[in-house]
């Protein structure tokens, strides 16, 4: 029981708030090849019915398959394409929504009050090149959009006539959903001290017990 106890404490207190896992839309290929790791990348998407959802998070996948999240440096989210340089893109370019930061984990976290809408196409670039190959589908058979890329100081575009798709993924969480949180710190000190209790009364019934022995 004590070990149990234990268990259930450690449990506790390395669980941490909720991150966003409703998949709002994706593509994962199979993967027939990659971009040149030189490359600013982007890609256009559509949402799925539902929604609307906040604590967006946006990642593309490394070559080989979607196995590997992979994110670098600043992805802007826009309303409309985007055909001019990566280099040039700012909060003024038409169409700008937001901007996403790489994190540890490969993804773009954006903001937990940018909003994605249902039912809507939107654009993402980024800001410079991404600094590893990006796993691509040619011809791509994702319905919802298309993949973008450029090379230095060239305007981005869509290669092989609009036919290739990036593998990617979109998530995020219901708005108004409540969050996971992690324990408070008042039931960890219960569980701390209903520990201490078990293990106390587990050494008083062994020292009992070599009593009576």
């Amino acid at each position: 029981m004590l070990r149990i106890a234990l268990a259930l404490i450690t449990a506790a207190l390395c669980a941490g708030p909720a991150t966003a896992g409703f998949t709002i839309t994706e593509y994962t290929g199979p993967s027939t090849g990659h971009t040149v790791s030189t490359f600013a990348v982007g890609q256009s998407f559509t949402t799925a019915t539902g929604g609307p959802w906040d604590h967006i998070t946006f990642n593309f996948f490394a070559s080989g398959g979607a196995t590997t999240p992979v994110a670098s440096g600043t992805l802007y989210l826009l309303d409309r394409e985007y055909l001019g340089r990566a280099i040039d893109l700012s909060t003024s370019t038409p169409g700008f929504l937001a901007t996403g930061t790489a994190t540890a984990a490969g993804v773009y976290a954006f903001d937990s009050g940018v909003t994605l809408q249902a039912q809507t196409q939107y654009f993402v670039y980024t800001s410079a090149a991404i600094g590893t190959n990006i796993a691509v589908t040619l011809p791509g058979d994702y319905g919802g959009g298309k993949a973008y890329n450029n090379q230095p100081n060239l305007n981005f575009a869509s290669p092989f006539g609009g036919i290739s798709d990036a593998l990617f993924r979109v998530q995020g969480e219901a708005v108004g959903s409540p969050p996971v949180a992690a324990p408070e710190p008042a039931s960890v000190t219960l569980g701390l001290l209903g520990a201490s209790g078990l293990f106390a009364l587990r050494r008083r019934l062994r020292l009992t017990g070599s009593e009576q022995r």
